[in-house]
């Protein structure tokens, strides 16, 4: 639902809800990619009858420590999508994604706007955009981990190589880790 509903809201100049939208849809992943690399039916029941709240670092933790996303981690490098000290790209993303979420001074919609609004803003709208691909880049990823057989659609490869520099140059050794050709 994110993924259709933030860029409308977006384009209507509510970045900061569109925004948090996006960490959302990225800690729903992340919850299903951990327990179904784990094949945690108990937890993932729990998760979905709204009786066990999972946490995103937790789940993140889970990632990187299960061994078929870890060897592929290893040919990332330093970090990678899912490691901690440096922080992966998951981590990074949520970081910023909160940002918005929490109302962060800086990432409110006044301070988007300067003004009262709703307001079209270009930066605010190419800044929300930036992360709106982030994610649903990232958000395949996740998919993948919990779907092994998940294929990444045709209209999404350009993606991995056009994701931002917070990826730490890392979007397209990502596609292929996870999408070999």
């Amino acid at each position: 639902d994110e993924f259709h509903a933030a860029p409308f809201i977006a384009a209507h100049g509510w970045y900061r809800q569109a925004t948090a939208g996006l960490r959302n849809a990225l800690e729903g992943l992340a919850v299903a990619g951990a327990l179904a690399a784990r094949n945690d039916v108990q937890r993932n029941a729990e998760w979905r009858e709204g009786t066990y709240e999972p946490k995103f670092g937790n789940m993140v933790d889970l990632l990187h420590a299960d061994a078929r996303v870890s060897a592929l981690e290893q040919r990332l490098g330093a970090g990678g999508l899912f490691g901690r000290d440096p922080d992966g790209v998951a981590r990074d993303l949520y970081g910023r994604l909160s940002r918005y979420a929490h109302s962060a001074p800086g990432h409110t919609n006044v301070d988007i706007w300067s003004s009262n609004g709703p307001v079209w803003v270009k930066r605010g709208f190419r800044e929300f955009w930036i992360d709106f691909c982030d994610t649903v880049a990232m958000c395949y990823v996740l998919g993948k981990i919990a779907w092994p057989d998940f294929a990444l659609p045709e209209d999404a490869v350009p993606l991995f190589g056009a994701v931002s520099d917070r990826w730490h140059g890392l979007g397209e050794a990502a596609q292929f880790a996870y999408f070999p050709p």
